[in-house]
């Protein structure tokens, strides 16, 4: 038999081709696709069908390649941007596609939105998408609708729309699930959390409709229930959270950017309640590929979870160089949202290790290149230096914080605190009077009752302090800003202007409410009767002691006198009634009259003071006194026991003889 001709070999291998892309058998499209080359190394068809069966095998770097040597190299621009694009190399997709002759085509439209995504351009992702919608006339719909729901949901969370209303009931679970983040974004727990419990039960149903297995239905319904859980975080419903979080985990979760999301929430949910057990689970957090599946905010925050999880592992005084390096990284890298937090953790981190002078260096280096958003950092600052006792350093960084947080009652009270505790009069003046300022010419969110008391304490200040005029003003703008305060703000008013303008003063005198005055008679008995029982018999007992206390004066007028307390007279415990108590009873012995002036020893001198007297042998009365037959009872008195004394004396201790 003779050997086919080249025609015929070439017909034959695209008739095979046919057949095998009926059956979707790519692998025998690509054979046949390279018998073709072989013959005819220009065949145009034949690259095209190469380039599609590699890319559908999955071979993108061999499409790629096939490409590169394809004669029709620019008719398959849509190819090359796809392969880029699946091999993450969005940026080559983007620059290619935006070449293509084709690029106004619907496909490639719709590949420019899935790049937009990826790049996180959302709202020119979104316009495309809108575009490609319009112009649609397929059966995708469903698929584009959940896309820009998703597209929608950044837009929400960078505040560049407003949170979009409830998809229909018939819509998908898909759509269900992107509109409640979309909620989620806007700070809207509750219309998420009803959201997201419609998207689980239609996701249910349409499973089971489909035949699903009890584990495929669990597993597509995981990513419903984990942000589910994060609403409940949100909520403060952390046990709650935590219960949906086991029940994800008893099944096995294929996706890894779902099993990070998992693992970082139920860390953040044991906050310090276990920081070892939450460092192995954020070991999940750091496989590689996240990088394309989740978004930069995304990754950064897992970063920042990780950090603040070495934080809490850290031992006092001593420095982690990994979490310095990390945090550095993502205080000059990392997205807007964390930047702030890691420059956080790293002056704690710093702080912890004994660092206090670094820490409070780096918080003030980055606050003053960041002025727009250095308001927590500045708070760190003085909270670093008021732990090294340095009050004027706490007050310095809270004055630098930007007017609209300076000025908040919190912020003013605890700078007139510092500066009180310095005696710094005069700062604590300047600082009402600027509060004050800006409060008047700004309009800010401080709660009403707040922004009274921070006037009236600076009012009350400037009047103690000799400032009438700071005073008044002050109050002058309290009744300004708040209207409702202007009648109590009259007496304060008064007050200060009485003591630099009468003239005003007078003018707001005028203003006071007149006393209410009863019509008709009033009963003076009912008044008093109302006073209670206590104040008649007080009020009798006044009247009758100014009646007694007063007397008469020779013109006609009565003199009050000064009246003498009456003490009650205090009599010993063993006082006879009717007996006369001794009145030099409480005076010590020696100054008593009836004891002669002495004491016991210098009593018996005296006694004896005329014996031995006289002219010798006289006889007269001394020697008839100390004669003992003549005198029987002189002496009995001295054997006869002395009688216990009395009065408050008869309890003290009798001194004792020292010993010599």
């Amino acid at each position: 038999m003779a050997p086919s001709s080249k025609e015929t070999r070439i017909a034959q291998a695209y008739a095979e081709i046919q057949k095998a892309i009926d059956t979707e058998s790519y692998s025998k499209v690509l054979k046949a696709a390279n018998k073709v080359l072989n013959d005819d190394n220009n065949q145009a068809e034949a690259w095209q069908c190469k380039v599609v069966a590699s890319i559908q095998l999955g071979s993108f770097v061999d499409a790629i390649k096939a490409i590169e040597k394809a004669p029709n190299k620019s008719a398959m621009q849509f190819e090359l941007a796809y392969c880029h694009y699946r091999l993450n190399e969005v940026g080559k997709a983007l620059s290619t596609l935006r070449a293509a002759p084709d690029k106004d085509t619907l496909r490639c439209k719709e590949l420019l939105a899935q790049i937009l995504y990826r790049l996180e351009q959302y709202d020119e992702c979104y316009s495309t998408y809108r575009e490609v919608v319009r112009s649609a006339d397929d059966d995708l719909d469903v698929e584009r609708t959940t896309n820009m729901a998703a597209v929608q949901v950044h837009r929400c969370l960078y505040g560049k729309c407003e949170m979009p209303t409830r998809p229909k009931s018939s819509a998908s679970f898909e759509l269900w699930y992107n509109n409640a983040c979309a909620a989620v974004a806007v700070g809207d727990i509750t219309e998420a959390t009803d959201r997201l419990k419609v998207s689980l039960e239609k996701c249910k149903t349409f499973l089971e409709e489909e035949g699903a297995s009890e584990q495929e239905i669990q597993q597509d319904q995981a990513i419903i229930k984990v942000q589910l859980g994060y609403v409940l975080q949100c909520a403060g419903k952390d046990k709650d959270a935590q219960a949906l979080y086991s029940a994800v985990l008893q099944y096995s979760v294929d996706d890894p950017a779902l099993q990070a999301i998992l693992h970082n929430n139920v860390a953040a949910a044991n906050k310090d309640a276990n920081v070892f057990e939450s460092r192995k689970k954020m070991k999940a957090t750091q496989v590689g590929g996240l990088e394309h599946k989740l978004t930069s905010s995304q990754r950064d925050q897992l970063t920042l979870n990780n950090c603040i999880i070495a934080l809490a592992a850290q031992q006092q005084q001593q420095e982690d160089s990994n979490l310095t390096t990390t945090c550095e990284g993502l205080a000059a890298n990392g997205s807007p949202s964390v930047q702030a937090k890691a420059v956080l953790v790293l002056a704690a981190s710093l702080a912890k290790a004994g660092k206090m002078e670094e820490a409070v260096q780096r918080l003030q280096l980055w606050a003053d290149s960041h002025k727009d958003k250095a308001h927590l950092i500045r708070l760190a600052a003085a909270q670093l230096k008021l732990m090294k006792n340095d009050a004027n350093g706490g007050a310095e960084e809270l004055y630098k914080l930007p007017p609209s947080d300076r000025y908040r009652p919190g912020v003013v009270g605890s700078l007139v605190t510092l500066y009180t505790a310095k005696k710094n009069k005069q700062a604590v003046s300047k600082i009402y009077k600027e509060a004050a300022k800006w409060h008047h010419q700004n309009k800010s969110d401080v709660p009403a009752a707040a922004l009274e008391t921070l006037l009236r304490r600076a009012s009350d200040h400037h009047l103690k302090e000799g400032d009438p005029q700071s005073a008044a003003l002050a109050l002058e703008q309290l009744s300004t800003s708040l209207p409702d305060t202007a009648a109590s703000c009259l007496p304060g008013l008064l007050h200060a202007y009485s003591q630099f303008d009468q003239q005003k003063a007078q003018q707001l005198a005028k203003q006071l409410p007149d006393l209410p005055v009863s019509e008709g008679r009033t009963d003076a008995d009912a008044l008093e009767a109302s006073l209670g029982p206590k104040f008649l018999l007080k009020a009798a007992q006044k009247a009758e002691e100014s009646a007694e206390a007063s007397v008469t004066k020779p013109g006609g007028g009565r003199v009050k006198q000064r009246k003498k307390k009456k003490r009650k007279t205090v009599l010993p415990k063993n006082y006879v009634e009717g007996v006369v108590p001794d009145p030099d009873r409480w005076l010590p012995r020696w100054q008593r009259r009836n004891t002669g002036g002495g004491g016991r020893r210098r009593g018996a001198r005296r006694k004896d003071r005329d014996v031995g007297r006289g002219t010798q042998g006289g006889v007269g009365d001394a020697t008839d006194k100390y004669d003992i037959t003549k005198n029987p009872g002189l002496h009995k008195g001295s054997q006869q026991q002395q009688p216990e004394a009395v009065g408050p004396r008869r309890n003290m201790p009798k001194k004792k003889n020292k010993k010599k």
